[in-house]
């Protein structure tokens, strides 16, 4: 393992990307925005690019909550953590993950999961978090 010894207590990765964070309007999405705006960020520091700007509705209308985590689902609340265990499963199994938000915009409403958005093929997926 590396020495930290001499690592800053803290980081500030601001100046280094552009992170889109929008209006959540009326709607509990606010764990889909925490989950996309991470996931932006962490593609933005690995890659050195700017950050994308993927799809929150994604998260919204697809990830599970069966045992109503941080509320019952989609707009009416929900968990980072459903979000990114939605995406590491579909990038898994190569049936979903991560979304341009021209490909699916956010709508502040539930909706049902369609999978594959519209034909469109992901453009990030997570292995894990």
């Amino acid at each position: 393992m590396e020495d930290v010894a001499n690592l800053p207590p803290e980081v500030d990765w601001t100046p280094h990307m552009n992170v889109n964070i929008p209006n959540q309007g009326d709607c509990g999405g606010c764990w889909t925005f925490a989950a996309v705006a991470t996931i932006e960020g962490a593609l933005s520091i690995a890659t050195g690019e700017p950050a994308m700007t993927l799809s929150e509705q994604n998260l919204l209308e697809c990830a599970p909550d069966p045992n109503q985590c941080g509320g019952t689902g989609q707009c009416q609340g929900a968990t980072i953590e459903l979000a990114y265990n939605y995406v590491a499963d579909a990038t898994a199994k190569n049936n979903g993950g991560m979304y341009n938000l021209s490909d699916l915009k956010y709508e502040a409403k539930d909706e049902q999961c369609d999978g594959l958005i519209n034909g469109q093929k992901p453009v990030v997926g997570i292995e894990g978090w």
